[in-house]
């Protein structure tokens, strides 16, 4: 019985992470229930029922002792203490729950959820061509607009292409790094899978510039340069990456049109980057007057000129906004300890073994989408969001599973029996 629910709740989890892409849903409440959603909760409650039966804790004090579950907790405490600051107290309710939906329901099921490192690794791979088809379509919509306007396809805002397209680069960069077989077969066919995996990798940067995504373009770039830290790359490899990046990207600038060009990186009036050049300023100097200033999760901040602020493309200065500085801060140390997380355990694996790959790229989106969200408030939305806390519940995962130190790798080193598993996390 114990195996048909982990694999339940592994299936649930492979279809959440395929599923992201696809944003709709239904309204219940605060809430919208997506595919993903939907099945990261059912993927939850079929956890805490299997614990419970197992007489297991909800989550084990080993977990609690991790400086990234730790700094979540506090920054979702300080979050909710803005009760006393904010306004409307219905849309600080809503934040609480859209932000439980965003965090902790994906951190909970994957990191507590999982059973098998297989798993794991197939959440990643079925993204792949699911957000193929965003990649596909937003790309067709970019040639047939001579790329001069950032493709909005598939209801997704043209922000959440590139960052779904990031997720999917980040991916394939993982793959290409810690996958050394030659081989693969699909529908009965022998493909070359680096040839593969680099097409798609291709692909995914397409979409990104289709959308005209300079936070997807950031996002890879910082995981990236993370992902291979994280493998203790040589300096070399580190400046032929820089190297490939800036030639890349004098390419692809050179290539697109003025419309785009000026999109991406025009300060003219009205232009995305001087709106946020000028949000960025006027919150700044507001935020160094009055350090304590806090409106309350779901809030907007109002200004001496009665503006009201709802969005400032920053989660480090939408945080301070509704949080104070002291929300600020929390907000950074937990960015640092999930990445040192992600970094830590990608580190103490053999990077060209399964557990190689599943932590070397949950390192890579982990670190990407923090620095994705401080050119947009990205992750108290729905989609791509959902990424960032199922990589570090993925994080977590792994180092949970290398923890056991009695506990054998079976055979090739690649799996654990779940029996195993769940009896180490008592």
């Amino acid at each position: 019985m114990e195996n048909i629910q982990s694999r339940i709740i592994g299936f649930l989890l492979i279809f959440a992470m395929a599923a992201s892409p696809w944003c709709s849903g239904i309204q219940a409440g605060p809430v919208i229930l997506t595919p993903s959603t939907v099945a990261l909760l059912l993927a939850a409650i079929m956890t805490l029922y299997s614990r419970i039966t197992a007489s297991l804790p909800l989550v084990p004090l080993m977990a609690f002792k991790e400086p990234a579950v730790f700094s979540a907790l506090v920054y979702f405490l300080i979050g909710m203490a803005t009760w006393f600051v904010a306004e409307d107290k219905f849309a600080l309710y809503k934040e609480i729950v859209q932000r439980t939906t965003i965090i902790w329901l994906p951190f909970f099921s994957v990191s507590m959820g999982l059973r098998r490192i297989e798993d794991a690794k197939r959440m990643l791979l079925t993204f792949l061509p699911t957000c193929a088809v965003v990649a596909l379509v937003s790309t067709f919509a970019a040639i047939t607009s001579k790329f001069e306007a950032p493709a909005f396809v598939l209801g997704l805002h043209k922000n959440m292409t590139a960052s779904l397209c990031a997720t999917m680069a980040i991916i394939c960069i993982a793959y290409l790094i810690t996958n050394k077989q030659p081989k693969i077969k699909v529908l009965m066919v022998k493909l070359n899978n680096r040839l593969v995996m680099a097409s798609l990798l291709v692909l995914a940067l397409l979409g990104i510039v289709a959308a005209q995504g300079r936070g997807g373009v950031l996002e890879v770039g910082i995981a990236l340069f993370v992902m291979l830290i994280a493998i203790r790359a040589k300096p070399s490899t580190l400046i032929k990456a820089i190297v490939i990046c800036v030639v890349g990207g004098a390419v692809v600038y050179k290539l697109l049109p003025e419309k785009a060009v000026e999109h991406v990186v025009s300060t003219k009036l009205h232009s995305a980057n001087q709106i946020r050049i000028e949000i960025w300023t006027d919150m700044a100097q507001n935020f160094m007057a009055n350090p304590f200033i806090a409106c309350g999760w779901g809030n907007p901040y109002v200004d001496s000129k009665g503006y009201f602020y709802y969005d400032l493309c920053c989660v480090l200065l939408f945080d301070w906004m509704q949080m104070s500085f002291i929300g600020a801060i929390a907000l950074l140390f937990m960015i640092a300890s999930s990445v040192v997380l992600a970094i830590t355990t990608a580190r103490r694996v053999n990077i060209h073994s399964v557990e190689g790959f599943v932590s070397l790229a949950a390192s890579g989106i982990v670190a990407g989408k923090f620095a994705h969200g401080m050119i947009d408030t990205f992750w108290i939305a729905r989609g791509a969001n959902l990424h960032t806390w199922i990589a570090v519940g993925l994080c977590l995962f792994v180092k949970l599973l290398v923890d056991q130190k009695p506990v054998k790798f079976m055979g090739s080193g690649r799996s654990r029996t779940s029996s195993n598993l769940t009896a180490s996390r008592t």
